[in-house]
């Protein structure tokens, strides 16, 4: 059995957007510890296209940087116009799955439960492959009571928790809170930090995100979505609350956030 990681020793990732401006991805290439995958906003809603999103995806192609494209999903607009969009922007979609990014967008607010369903439906019908959602336990929790154990089962998970790094001033330690009914093994990613100085990027900060599992599970996963065969890969247990940590939870619990 392989336990989750925490701290460090979890493979490193980022996540760019127009927010970080011009990215030089020969930096972020030879960053030490080395940067091994990173989502890449392709587009929002059923017209917009992220204005960096070309320049991003050809330069991070040209290094050995497992890359996903992200549609931020917007409420009240079709899902299929959306991932038309989506398809439109990143007709390739990279050596991770498509990730939906569902959080609050302002005062439009939270997309519904049933369009980021349809829009999850749409990628797997046409890749083969279900999408890797982005959000936060507690919005999975409150929002998606509609989906069943077996819909939150069919996508992969990109968990956001990050609030306590602030007060750190350093990256989440891990693991994260898992939403209810969701399996460990459908989760993959947790967002660790939103605003570390930056690597690479115009921008003064750089979002940083973590591999829940060890290094090699990650080659082996991207090569079995491209057919490769590889070792049948282990299960991880829940994994071990780092030193100081539940300490902290409370602290921040009490402050209301979610953290």
């Amino acid at each position: 059995m392989t336990e989750f990681l925490i701290g460090e020793e979890r493979p490193l990732g980022i996540d760019v957007s127009k927010w970080q401006g011009r990215v030089n991805w020969a930096v972020i290439a030879t960053h030490v510890p080395k940067i091994l995958f990173c989502g890449i906003r392709a587009s929002l809603g059923a017209g917009k296209v992220d204005e960096w999103f070309q320049h991003n995806w050809t330069e991070s192609g040209s290094f050995e940087i497992y890359r996903s494209a992200y549609h931020l999903v917007i409420p009240g607009v079709p899902a299929q116009a959306q991932m038309d969009n989506f398809y439109r922007t990143a007709p390739e979609g990279g050596e991770l799955p498509r990730v939906l990014d569902y959080e609050v967008i302002g005062s439009l607010g939270l997309p519904a439960a049933e369009l980021l369903w349809d829009c999850a439906m749409i990628i797997a019908e046409r890749d083969g492959i279900w999408p890797i959602v982005y959000s936060r336990f507690a919005l999975i929790n409150q929002n998606l009571l509609s989906w069943s154990e077996e819909q939150l089962n069919n996508v992969w998970w990109w968990l956001a928790q990050y609030l306590l790094a602030q007060e750190l001033r350093g990256e989440h330690p891990g693991p994260p809170i898992l939403p209810n009914r969701v399996d460990p093994k459908r989760v993959l990613i947790h967002q660790t930090a939103d605003k570390l100085p930056g690597i690479g990027v115009e921008s003064r900060s750089l979002d940083r995100d973590r591999w829940l599992w060890p290094e090699q599970h990650l080659h082996d996963f991207v090569r079995q979505l491209a057919g490769e065969e590889t070792e049948e890969p282990v299960e991880p247990e829940i994994p071990p609350i780092a030193e100081g940590y539940p300490a902290l939870i409370v602290e921040a619990r009490r402050r209301g956030w979610d953290v």
